[in-house]
């Protein structure tokens, strides 16, 4: 029991931490400690959901989650990434010329990299459920207050 309670309060504490770091990270002398901090907070409530995910099957779908989000959002930033820089090899040094490369460029890989990022926000959204789902289902179960 012990071990549960300890988890749920790291993921509080985790969450309080980017929260903190999110408004720092708006100061402008303080933004590279918000940012650290928010940062900080994101891999603190994943090692809880971690600890956690035997308790439920709604921390196991919510760590599986957390990966395939991992996953789709490297593959997004290599792609933005690669248009970006293709962008610069093909304009030059003109920025005009640079915003008329990367909108000029294929419309079917720009719909598709639109609908990759709407499926990466439902996915964090789905993410978000099944934690706080876990934490309803732990708290009936273990008849927590």
């Amino acid at each position: 029991m012990r071990q549960v309670y300890s988890a749920i309060q790291q993921f509080f504490i985790a969450i309080a931490l980017a929260a903190i770091g999110s408004v720092i990270s708006n100061i402008q002398s303080l933004s590279g400690l918000g940012s650290l901090l928010t940062i900080v907070g994101s891999i603190m409530s994943i090692i809880s959901v971690y600890r956690l995910r035997h308790e439920n099957r709604h921390f196991a779908k919510a760590f599986k989650y957390f990966w395939i989000y991992v996953g789709l959002t490297v593959v997004l930033t290599i792609l933005a990434v690669a248009v970006l820089v293709s962008a610069l090899a093909s304009a030059g040094s003109s920025s005009d010329a640079l915003i008329a490369s990367v909108l000029g460029g294929s419309m079917l890989f720009s719909v598709v990299m639109v609908i990759m990022a709407i499926v990466i926000l439902v996915l964090a959204l789905m993410l978000q459920y099944q934690t706080y789902a876990g934490f309803e289902e732990l708290r009936e179960l273990r008849e927590l207050r």
